[in-house]
């Protein structure tokens, strides 16, 4: 029973972001099945997660169970129903060639030896005490955190604060199977691993236009130590990979906007976006960062545009933020006032934030070569007068600048602070990094000073 209770809550969060996925798709090109299998998992654990955490402010339970579960299936039939109506669904393979489409196979490369490293590892730190914690007090609750969860002092080591994407996807497979197994929620992270992957290639394909180079970009990360199955990540039941995945799909289809002219990425770009602050903390950074992206490429003549796409965002942050106040949340006193005075006092710290942040930056035993490849993939391609360059450099150089910040008035200690964080905030860039090194492989049509001056397309 507990394997297909399992199986059913699997079914359901694919059925609820498959419907997601092709209600926003917009225009006559074909989505890609690799983005309808990677979106169908990251937006219906979305979906599942904001339906428990809403619905359980009313209901718990089976209640709370059955409401979630008719609202994957509304959305299933409303993805029929697209289908019905015209909405296709591409391989990707047209004019590649055999050879080329043998290369897909590599794919399943990364993922079944994530699959592998993963059977044999165990939930641990963050992924338990963080995330794991609060999927087993909402269980015990009947479905939800009650209001004394986040005020209670005694839990403040535990970051109550935190979004609830991962934990509450958690405790749907909880719910399902009636019990808090950490064995069995360790099925969930392959399949996010994999969704994942199967963006990386639908991205590089898209961007690149060659299905070999989008081969070659999916399997990368099996070289890449922190890409893979090395050190604290999502094998051990963390979200920063879950983070890198929505932004680099919101980053992905903002650029395949731009570049290729597909509408329909355009609302998949801003839907992603606006889950990254339902992710973690961080995630409003990188929300930020889109935005700017956004502003680029739209042009200030359409500024509207770039507010409508930042309006997911501001709507699920704000509503975070909202809540935890209504409640009366506690929070950790991890930084000092960002005052100027208190800039200035801690400015010393720059110079070791910085070198720290290089070394792991170019780090071989962590990042193998990939950051190597992308620096020289962004010379490539501003070499080339691609406009790509520009989008990919900010995607990457300015969530990193910004996260210098936070280390400038952390009130613990500077160097133990770096070594346990640093890793991971450079992970939640690293699959734009990647793409980076597809754009330049693929050589993407340089762009001329016309076609710098013509208005991007508005996407709505």
């Amino acid at each position: 029973m507990t394997v297909l209770a399992l199986i059913l809550a699997i079914s359901l969060i694919f059925a609820a972001g498959f419907g997601l996925a092709l209600i926003l798709w917009r225009g006559q090109q074909p989505i890609l099945g690799a983005e309808v299998f990677g979106l169908s998992w990251l937006l219906g654990a979305a979906f599942v997660s904001a339906t428990l955490a809403i619905g359980g402010i009313a209901l718990n339970g089976s209640a709370l169970l059955a409401l979630t579960t008719m609202g994957c299936l509304a959305l299933l039939v409303q993805g029929i129903y697209k289908i019905r109506k015209g909405a296709r669904i591409d391989t990707g393979f047209t004019g590649s060639m055999r050879w080329e489409r043998w290369t897909c196979l590599l794919v399943l490369l990364p993922i079944i030896t994530f699959v592998v490293k993963a059977h044999g590892t165990t939930i641990a730190w963050d992924g338990l005490l963080i995330w794991e914690f609060k999927a087993r007090s909402a269980f015990l609750s009947g479905g939800s955190l009650p209001a004394s969860y986040f005020s209670d002092l005694s839990r403040i080591q535990f970051h109550p604060t935190y979004p609830l994407y991962l934990p509450f996807t958690e405790l749907w497979v909880y719910l399902w199977i009636g019990d808090c197994d950490q064995e069995t929620i360790k099925v969930l992270f392959p399949i996010f691993y994999a969704a994942g992957i199967s963006l990386l290639w639908a991205g590089a394909c898209r961007l690149s236009g060659k299905v070999w180079i989008a081969s070659l970009s999916a399997v990368m990360p099996v070289a890449i130590p922190l890409l893979s199955t090395h050190g604290l990540g999502l094998i051990h039941g963390y979200c920063d990979y879950l983070l890198a995945s929505m932004y680099f799909a919101s980053f992905s289809a903002l650029l395949t906007w731009r570049l290729r002219g597909i509408p329909g990425t355009w609302f998949v770009s801003a839907i992603c976006a606006g889950l990254l602050p339902w992710i973690k903390q961080e995630g409003v950074v990188l929300f930020g960062t889109l935005v700017v992206v956004s502003a680029i490429a739209h042009g200030w003549r359409n500024w509207k545009h770039t507010l409508f796409f930042a309006l997911p965002g501001i709507a699920v942050a704000g509503s975070w933020k909202l809540a935890l106040w209504s409640i009366g949340a506690s929070t950790e006193e991890v930084f000092q006032a960002f005052t100027v005075a208190s800039f200035v006092e801690n400015l010393p710290r720059l110079q070791t934030i910085i070198s720290v942040m290089l070394a792991n930056l170019f780090s071989v035993p962590h990042w193998s070569i990939l950051w190597f490849l992308a620096t020289l993939a962004l010379i490539c391609l501003k070499w080339t007068r691609n406009c790509a360059a520009l989008y990919l450099a900010i995607a990457i150089a300015l969530p990193l600048s910004i996260y210098i910040l936070p280390y400038m008035f952390t009130r613990i200690d500077l160097g133990f602070h770096l070594v346990t964080s640093i890793d991971r905030l450079i992970l939640q860039v690293s699959m734009v990094a990647v793409l980076a090194v597809s754009v330049a492989l693929g050589a993407v049509p340089r762009s001329s000073a016309r076609e710098e001056r013509t208005e991007a397309p508005t996407g709505l």
